[in-house]
C-alpha cells in the first residue's frame, strides 16, 4: 500500500519550520503505544475525510494491527522518521523543550508545572492539583461515556461501532500497553525497530 506523503507531518519545509525566536513544545509517546493507537483511530473514529485530508488510504482501515505497526508510513516507523526529525530540528530551536508521556504519567503535577513555566506562566500548586484532576485519565474516560464533550473530536464514535474499543477517544491510556496486543515475536520486531532506528536521546531504546 502507497500513499502520498503528508508534508504537514512533520514539518519539512521552510515556510512551515518553526522559527527560533519560538517557543515549541514537543509531545512524544512510546513510537510503539502511538502506532496502536493511531492503528485504532483510523479503524474505528477517522471520518473518510480526515484520512483524505491526511492523505491515507481507505484500505488502511482494513490492515490488521501488525501490518499496520510495521507499514513505513503508517506505523512505528512513520512515527519514528517524525521524531529523528523533530530531533533534527531541536539544535536549531534554542527556545524549544520536550515532554514525554511517560514523565507526565509519572509526576504530572511536577511536569504540567515545568511546561506552565516554560510558557511564561506561574499558578499555585493547587490550581495545577485541580487541571490535573480533572483531565486524568480516568476522568476524562468517565466524562467521555457520558455524553460530556460536545465536540466530535472529543466523544465516543457512533453507536453502531461494532468495536466497543475503538469507539472511544479516551481508550487505555497505559504505559507500555501496546504489547498486549502482539505475539512476542512481533513485539521484538517492534522493538528492534525502536532500538535500531529511533535517536536514542528520547529515551525509548532500552
Amino acid at each position: 500500500m502507497h500513499f502520498a506523503r503528508d508534508t504537514r507531518f512533520p514539518p519539512e519545509t521552510g515556510e512551515l519550520r518553526p522559527r527560533p525566536e519560538q517557543k515549541v513544545l514537543i509531545l512524544v509517546r512510546d513510537p510503539r503505544d502511538v502506532a496502536v493507537s493511531f492503528w485504532f483511530h483510523v479503524r474505528h473514529r477517522a471520518s473518510d475525510a480526515e484520512l483524505a485530508r491526511k492523505r491515507i488510504p481507505l484500505a488502511a482501515r482494513n490492515l490488521d494491527l501488525f501490518a499496520f505497526a510495521t507499514h513505513p508510513e503508517l506505523g512505528v516507523p512513520r512515527v519514528i522518521g517524525f521524531y529523528n526529525r523533530w530531533r533534527r530540528e531541536l539544535a536549531e530551536l534554542p527556545h524549544a523543550t520536550t515532554l514525554r508521556y511517560e514523565d507526565l504519567r509519572a509526576d504530572t503535577v511536577g511536569e504540567l508545572d515545568r511546561i506552565v513555566r516554560f510558557l511564561g506562566q506561574t499558578h499555585p500548586r493547587a490550581r495545577l492539583e485541580a487541571a490535573v484532576a480533572f483531565a486524568s485519565f480516568e476522568s476524562l474516560r468517565k466524562k467521555e461515556r457520558e455524553g460530556f464533550f460536545a465536540s466530535d473530536r472529543l466523544g465516543a464514535a457512533g453507536a453502531g461501532e461494532p468495536n466497543e474499543e475503538g469507539r472511544f477517544k479516551v481508550r487505555e491510556g497505559s504505559l507500555g500497553g501496546w504489547r498486549k496486543h502482539f505475539t512476542a515475536e512481533q513485539a521484538a520486531r517492534l522493538d528492534r525497530l525502536v532500538i535500531e532506528t529511533l535517536d536514542p536521546a528520547w529515551g525509548y531504546s532500552a
